[in-house]
């Protein structure tokens, strides 16, 4: 598992996790 993978996966959910709008948009952007 590459950690340019893990790592905006982590952070993804810990956006969701916190419902922080601002960090959920910049990863959701990211994976679009």
């Amino acid at each position: 598992c590459s950690i340019g993978v893990a790592l905006p996966v982590y952070s993804t959910f810990k956006a969701i996790e916190k419902n922080d709008q601002k960090e959920k948009e910049k990863w959701l952007c990211y994976w679009a």
